[in-house]
C-alpha cells in the first residue's frame, strides 16, 4: 500500500509545472497567480513577511546561511557565546558598550519569550519582529550579561494539552476497567469459595 502512495507522490512531483488544482472551493486570484509563477504563498512565514518567497528562494530554502545567529544593533559589541538548542531556542552571552538592538536568526510568533538571565534571576524582555525577515529582536542592556530567547506555550496549546492529558486519562481508565473488574470478581468468587456460599 506504501508503495503506490510513494508513486502517486512523485507523479505528482514530476507533473507539478503543469498542474492545475482542481477545487469547489473559490481560489485566492493572487494565489493562485503566484503559484502559477513558481512563487510561494507566504501563509507559512510571519505576519508582516513583505514578499512572496520563490520556491527555490536559496536563503529561505538554506536558513538564510549568510545571516549569523545573533547580530547586534549599531551600538556594536561582542557575541562572546550563541548556542541554538532542539527546542528552538538560543541563548546568548553578549559583551555590549550601550544597549542595542539584538536580532536572533528565528522567525517571530507572538510565543517567543526574551530574558536576561543573572544566576537563577530572569528579567523578561520585550520580543519582537525586525526587519524584512520578521526575525525575532529584543534591546539588550550595556555591559556584559548572558540573554535567552525561547517559546513559551500559547493559550491554545495550553487548553490542547490538557484536553489531551484528559482525554489520555479517559482511555486509560476504559482500558484499566476490565482488569479491575475481572480482579473484583475473582476476588469475590474466591471468597465465596473459601466461606462455602458458592
Amino acid at each position: 500500500m506504501v508503495v503506490p502512495a510513494v508513486l502517486a507522490g512523485w507523479l505528482l512531483v514530476l507533473a507539478w509545472p503543469g498542474l492545475r488544482a482542481v477545487t469547489t472551493i473559490p481560489v485566492d486570484p493572487g494565489g493562485e497567480a503566484l503559484i502559477a509563477a513558481g512563487r510561494a504563498p507566504n501563509e507559512h512565514l510571519p505576519a508582516g513577511y513583505p514578499v512572496y518567497p520563490a520556491f527555490d528562494d536559496h536563503d529561505l530554502l538554506n536558513a538564510f546561511p549568510g545571516q549569523p545567529l545573533v547580530a547586534l544593533g549599531e551600538a556594536g559589541g561582542k557575541v562572546l557565546a550563541a548556542s541554538g538548542f532542539p527546542d528552538g531556542s538560543v541563548a546568548m552571552d553578549l559583551d555590549l558598550p550601550a544597549p542595542t538592538t539584538v536580532t536572533v536568526k528565528r522567525f517571530y510568533f507572538p510565543s517567543w519569550r526574551a530574558e536576561r538571565v543573572d544566576g537563577r534571576q530572569k528579567t523578561p524582555l520585550q520580543a519582537q519582529p525586525i526587519g524584512a525577515t520578521r526575525f525575532v529582536s529584543f534591546q539588550a542592556q550595556a555591559g556584559r550579561h548572558v540573554y535567552r530567547i525561547r517559546q513559551a506555550a500559547t493559550p491554545v496549546e495550553r487548553a490542547s494539552n490538557a484536553v489531551t492529558l484528559a482525554a489520555l486519562l479517559v482511555v486509560a481508565a476504559l482500558l484499566a476497567a476490565p482488569a479491575v473488574t475481572r480482579r473484583r470478581r475473582a476476588r469475590r468468587e474466591k471468597t465465596e469459595t473459601a466461606i462455602g456460599t458458592r
